[in-house]
């Protein structure tokens, strides 16, 4: 993977048709039809940042999948397990 900021340095070099090609790699959206190049850039070179601070052992990760995997099934216990027992709201 290169530097972060050899991938924004690239990005400055970059056509208007490279750069939506590249947003497409980063977003899901397309890029507003009213953005400008510059728009587009500092979006990315957001997303580059914040991938690059984002990153993770593998072992944290499982860790913390993990603990969303929990903290989810508490939640939908809590949520939707009392609506399984049979009772029903009176009104």
């Amino acid at each position: 993977m290169a530097d972060i900021a050899d991938e924004i340095a690239i990005l400055e070099q970059s056509s208007t048709v490279a750069l939506k090609v590249e947003w497409g790699g980063w977003l899901t959206t397309e890029p507003p039809s009213h953005a400008s190049d510059e728009h587009m850039r500092s979006v990315l070179a957001y997303r580059i940042q914040e991938r690059s601070s984002l990153k993770l052992s593998k072992a944290k990760r499982r860790k913390l999948e993990g603990l969303a995997g929990a903290f989810e099934a508490i939640v939908l216990r809590r949520r939707y397990g009392r609506a399984r027992t049979g009772r029903r709201c009176r009104h």
